[in-house]
């Protein structure tokens, strides 16, 4: 699994917004190898589902903020 993806379920687990299972599930459910874009739209389509559209841009922001620490932090070199 890519650090970036790492260093992101890491955050999200850590923040309490998805489960380790959720995480793996998701995970699994994509074909080979994703990418982060691919993982984090997949997750942020799961955590929008059902909410006003208000809601959603401030989930979208929050992951957002998750994908630039992920990608920073997978930068480094060292995962979680």
């Amino acid at each position: 699994m890519p650090l970036d993806i790492q260093w992101f379920i890491f955050a999200l687990i850590s923040n309490g917004a998805i489960s380790a299972e959720d995480a793996d599930s998701l995970y699994q459910s994509l074909e080979g190898t994703p990418d982060l874009e691919s993982y984090a739209q997949l997750v942020l389509d799961r955590m929008i589902t059902g909410l006003s559209e208000e809601d959603q841009q401030s989930v979208l922001e929050q992951v957002q903020a998750v994908i630039d620490y992920a990608v920073a932090q997978a930068e480094t070199g060292i995962g979680p």
